[in-house]
């Protein structure tokens, strides 16, 4: 109840997080994306490089201790809370210069980002056993993994300012198309270009979270929040969906053709790319007034 309890928090954090970070990006909204997420993945790759040793130390209680920095970081957002909602525009100005909903156009990204996701969840699930059944320990296993994420969070503050100059859906097109060679490579070639491959793969995929979510901001104008909330809970719900179907394909054939499955996604994903619409940008402050932190 109490991990179930523990989602609820970060699925409320996210959509409402992700709008005003929309509004405090000015015209540089997927840069401005990047910033936003580098925490979350960052994070997210160094969960097991923390937390690991302090089990090791002390117990599953040890745990508790990562859980200091995430307090510090509440006090610090709820004092800055005043501050922050005034990075919202006048709710007249937003509703008049907002465009129309385009209900189609998000739900053909929504598939998109379940294509991608199910590449990258069937990675998270299944490198590390792929590892071991090519003759690498477990602790080799998790490096490689642990090298995917750095890498992808990496990628987060490269893809958004890329996204900024090149375009939104012309950078997802490129991430999309690659991925399945960079997957099948590290399938099929291993060693050290597969380790490259593998960090290229989180790359891709980690550094184009914050370009989907701008994309679906600017699909759904007038709820913001719900196309972040949506563009989270497609990759992160699906995404686990997908890597149950894939352990079902690793019991019957086996664990290679499982991950030649999930290099085929994203490839399919880079197709529908193609019939994105081009979205109409948000009337937002090119330069919002700066954020005190009392």
């Amino acid at each position: 109840m109490l991990v179930f309890l523990s989602g609820i928090g970060i699925a409320a954090f996210h959509p409402e997080g992700a709008k005003f970070a929309a509004y405090a990006s000015g015209r540089k909204r997927a840069s401005g994306m990047s910033y936003f997420n580098i925490g979350g993945n960052t994070g997210y790759a160094l969960g097991p490089i923390v937390v690991t040793p302090l089990v090791l130390w002390l117990g599953l209680t040890g745990g508790l201790f990562a859980m200091l920095p995430v307090l510090v970081a509440a006090l610090v957002l709820l004092r800055s809370l005043h501050g922050i909602e005034q990075l919202a525009p006048e709710p007249q100005a937003h509703t008049e210069s907002a465009a129309v909903d385009d209900v189609g156009a998000m739900t053909l990204l929504g598939v998109v980002i379940a294509l991608r996701s199910v590449a990258w969840f069937g990675l998270l699930t299944f490198v590390p056993l792929w590892v071991i059944e090519n003759g690498g320990s477990e602790g080799e296993g998790n490096r490689m993994l642990s090298l995917m994420l750095v890498a992808g969070a990496c990628g987060t503050l490269l893809l958004g300012p890329v996204a900024d100059r090149v375009g939104l859906r012309r950078t997802l097109l490129l991430t999309q198309a690659a991925l399945p060679f960079l997957v099948v490579a590290f399938v099929s070639v291993g060693g050290a270009l597969g380790t490259v491959a593998l960090m290229l793969v989180g790359l891709c995929v980690v550094g184009t979270f914050g370009v989907t979510m701008v994309l679906s901001q600017l699909y759904l104008p007038r709820h913001v929040g719900m196309a972040s909330g949506l563009s989270v809970g497609l990759a992160m719900g699906l995404g686990g969906i997908a890597a149950v179907a894939l352990g079902a394909v690793a019991d019957t054939v086996d664990l290679e053709t499982a991950l030649y499955v999930a290099a085929v996604a994203p490839g399919l994903g880079a197709v529908l790319c193609l019939a994105l619409p081009r979205p109409r940008p948000l009337a937002v402050p090119p330069t919002p007034a700066p954020v005190a932190i009392s």
